[in-house]
């Protein structure tokens, strides 16, 4: 989880469990300017609520995990990775 509620520092720590395939939940501002999308590479949640609903609910869908998280890591690979970016 990623509650940031200020921009501070940078979206590395977000990149790093994608790549792990790590599921992610994280606020708007946490993953601004990263070219994520809801529900494809992370879950977004900007309440105590969201973030508790967006942590639980995933646990019994498998398949809906698996392939947010193999997104996701694609996503790094394919956009982030230090090979792509140099």
């Amino acid at each position: 989880m990623v509650p940031l509620r200020s921009e501070v520092g940078t979206r590395l720590k977000s990149l790093e469990t994608m790549a792990l395939r790590r599921r992610v939940v994280s606020t708007q501002l946490e993953c601004g300017g990263l070219e994520v999308v809801g529900a494809g590479h992370l879950c977004i949640a900007d309440t105590a609520e969201q973030f508790a609903e967006k942590t639980l609910s995933p646990l019994t869908n498998e398949e809906l995990i698996h392939r947010i998280t193999n997104e996701a890591r694609d996503l790094v690979v394919n956009r982030y990775d230090l090979e792509v970016i140099a």
